[in-house]
C-alpha cells in the first residue's frame, strides 16, 4: 500500500506542476498568444495577390495607361477655356502724358459769345502754338487703354485640332495598346507571385514532413534504446550494441533541432509573400505531402491538347504595337497640321474696382491656322529611325518570349512526368522498408537478428520516407511550373480516371 501510494503522488505531483506552472509563470501583462493562422494553398495564394507589393507596382502601372489614354484621347478632343484677368496700373507714362496733354501751353478755351471774326483770329492764334491740337488729342484718347488704373479682360476660347497627319489616331491606338501591355503585366506578376507562393507553401510542408519523419524516426530510436537497454541489463546484449544505440539516439536530436528549424525558416519565407506578421503562427491545412494518394492527378490526355496563353506574350505583342503606333505619332510630324480656334470675350476699364455688364467692349474671333514643317535639323527623321529601332527590338523580345514560353511548357510537362513516376517508385519502396523494419524489429525482440540490424532497417525506412515526400514535392512542385508555363490551371483527371491510370500502371 505505501508503495501505491508513493506512485501515486508521484503522477499527480508533476501534473499539478504542469497545470499549475504556465499561470504561476504568466503575469497580468504577459501577452496572449496568438492564434494560428490557417491557410490552404489557395487561401495563401488569394492572400498573396491582395496584399503583395508587387501585386500593388502593377495595378499603379495600369492605373498610369489608363491616364495616358485619357490624355491621348484629349488631342482629339475639342478644348474650351475660359479665362478672367483683372490689371491694376499703379503708374503709367501715358497717364502722366495724356494729363498734360492741356497744360503743356496756353489753354484753349474759345469764346463762343465773340463775333465770328474774333473766333476765326482766337482760333488761328492758338493752332499756331499747338494748345488745340493737344487738347483735341487729350480728349481723343481719355477713354482708350493708355495707363487706366483697372483692366478687365474676360475670354472664352474653343480650339480643335483638325488634321496633325494621323498623329492623334497614332497616338489613342498607341496608349490603348501600352493599356493592354500594362494589364498582361500586371496578369503575368500575379500568376509569377502566385507560382512563387505556391513554392514557398510546398517548402513548407515539405520542411513540416522532413519534421514529422525526423520526430518519428527519433521515437523509433529511443524505443530501440530501452529495449537494447534492458536486454544488456539481462545479460542478453553486449556493451557495444548498448553504445551503438545510445549514440544513434544523441544523434538523432540535432536532426530533430535542424529540421525544426528549416520548418521555421521555410514558414518565414511564406510570411513574406502574404504579408503575415512574423510572430504570426502558421497552420498550413493542405496535406498534400502526407500521402502519395493525396496527389492530383492531371488529365495527359487533356494536357496534350493546352495551348499556352502566357500573359508575356500578350505583353509583348502589345508592345510590338505600341512601338508601332510610336513610329506612326514621330512620322506624323513630317505632315502639315490644321487648327481652328475661336475666342469670344470682352475688355473693360472701369474708372472704380469692379467693372459693370456694359462697361464690357466684346471680341470675337476665329482663325484657322495652317503650319507646314519645312526643315528641322532632321530632327523628325531621327525620331523615326529611333521608333523603327525600338520597334524591331519589340519584335524580336515577342519572338524571344514566344519561344521561351513554348519551351518551358515542353520542361514542365517532362519534370511532372518524371515526378511523377518517381512518387509510384518511391512509394512502393517506403512500403517495402517499413517491412523490412517491422521485421527486423521483431527477429530482435525474438533474439534472432542483432541490434546493427534493426538500425540499418530504420535508417533505410527513414531515407525512403524522406525520398518519398521529396518526390511528391518535387511532382507538386513540377504541376505548379506547368501551371505557369500554361498561363492556367492544370486539366485534372477524374476519380474513375484516376482509379483506371493506376490499374494500367501496375
Amino acid at each position: 500500500m505505501r508503495i501505491a501510494g508513493m506512485v501515486l503522488v508521484a503522477g499527480l505531483v508533476p501534473a499539478v506542476l504542469s497545470a499549475q506552472g504556465p499561470a504561476a509563470g504568466a503575469g497580468p501583462g504577459a501577452p496572449a498568444p496568438r492564434t494560428p493562422l490557417r491557410l490552404t494553398m489557395a487561401e495563401a495564394v488569394s492572400r498573396a495577390l491582395q496584399a503583395g507589393d508587387e501585386i500593388r507596382i502593377a495595378r499603379a502601372q495600369v492605373r498610369q495607361a489608363r491616364g495616358q489614354v485619357t490624355q491621348a484621347w484629349a488631342s482629339a478632343l475639342p478644348e474650351i477655356r475660359w479665362s478672367l484677368t483683372y490689371q491694376r496700373t499703379l503708374a503709367s507714362s501715358f497717364r502722366a502724358q495724356m494729363a498734360g496733354a492741356g497744360t503743356g501751353g496756353p489753354s484753349f478755351d474759345p469764346d463762343t459769345t465773340q463775333s465770328l471774326a474774333d473766333r476765326v483770329k482766337y482760333l488761328e492764334d492758338h493752332l499756331l502754338d499747338g494748345s488745340a491740337a493737344m487738347s483735341g488729342l487729350g480728349r481723343l484718347f481719355a477713354h482708350l487703354p493708355f495707363g487706366p488704373p483697372n483692366t478687365y479682360i474676360a475670354t472664352l476660347t474653343f480650339s480643335q485640332t483638325l488634321f496633325q497627319g494621323g498623329k492623334v489616331g497614332a497616338g489613342i491606338r498607341g496608349a490603348h495598346a501600352y493599356e493592354r501591355a500594362a494589364q498582361a503585366t500586371l496578369d503575368d506578376t500575379q500568376q509569377d507571385l502566385a507560382y512563387r507562393v505556391k513554392l514557398a507553401y510546398l517548402g513548407a510542408l515539405f520542411a513540416q514532413r522532413m519534421l514529422d519523419i525526423s520526430e518519428a524516426t527519433q521515437v523509433q530510436v529511443n524505443e530501440h534504446l530501452r529495449a537494447v537497454t534492458v536486454n544488456h541489463r539481462v545479460g542478453s546484449t553486449g556493451d557495444y550494441d548498448l553504445l551503438r544505440s545510445q549514440v544513434e539516439s544523441a544523434n538523432q536530436e540535432p536532426a530533430v533541432l535542424a529540421a525544426r528549424n528549416n520548418l521555421e525558416t521555410s514558414q518565414l519565407e511564406l510570411k513574406r509573400l502574404i504579408n503575415a506578421p512574423v510572430d504570426q503562427p502558421l497552420e498550413l491545412t493542405t496535406a498534400v505531402l502526407a500521402e502519395a494518394d493525396s496527389l492530383p492527378e492531371v488529365d495527359t490526355v487533356a494536357l496534350e491538347a493546352e495551348v499556352p496563353e502566357r500573359s508575356s506574350i500578350t505583353a509583348a505583342d502589345a508592345n510590338v504595337e505600341f512601338r508601332r503606333q510610336a513610329v506612326r505619332v514621330y512620322r506624323g510630324d513630317l505632315y502639315p497640321s490644321l487648327k481652328f480656334t475661336m475666342s469670344y470675350g470682352g475688355t473693360a476699364y472701369p474708372s472704380g474696382v469692379f467693372p459693370s455688364y456694359g462697361q464690357f467692349k466684346r471680341d470675337w474671333i476665329a482663325t484657322v491656322s495652317l503650319s507646314m514643317p519645312l526643315f528641322d535639323g532632321f530632327r523628325t527623321h531621327g525620331q523615326v529611325e529611333q521608333a523603327r529601332a525600338e520597334l524591331m527590338r519589340a519584335e524580336a523580345q515577342a519572338s524571344q518570349a514566344r519561344e521561351g514560353v513554348a519551351i518551358q511548357v515542353v520542361q514542365a510537362r517532362s519534370e511532372m512526368q518524371r515526378a511523377r513516376v518517381l512518387v509510384a517508385a518511391r512509394r512502393q519502396t517506403v512500403a517495402q522498408a517499413a517491412r523490412a523494419y517491422h521485421l527486423a524489429d521483431v527477429r530482435y525482440a525474438n533474439g534472432i537478428a542483432s541490434s546493427i540490424e534493426v538500425s540499418d532497417a530504420r535508417l533505410a525506412l527513414q531515407q525512403a520516407r524522406v525520398n518519398e515526400a521529396q518526390s511528391m514535392r518535387d511532382y507538386l512542385v513540377a504541376m505548379a511550373g506547368l501551371e505557369r508555363a500554361l498561363g492556367r490551371p492544370v486539366p485534372l483527371a477524374r476519380p474513375a480516371q484516376r482509379v483506371a491510370e493506376r490499374g494500367a500502371g501496375q
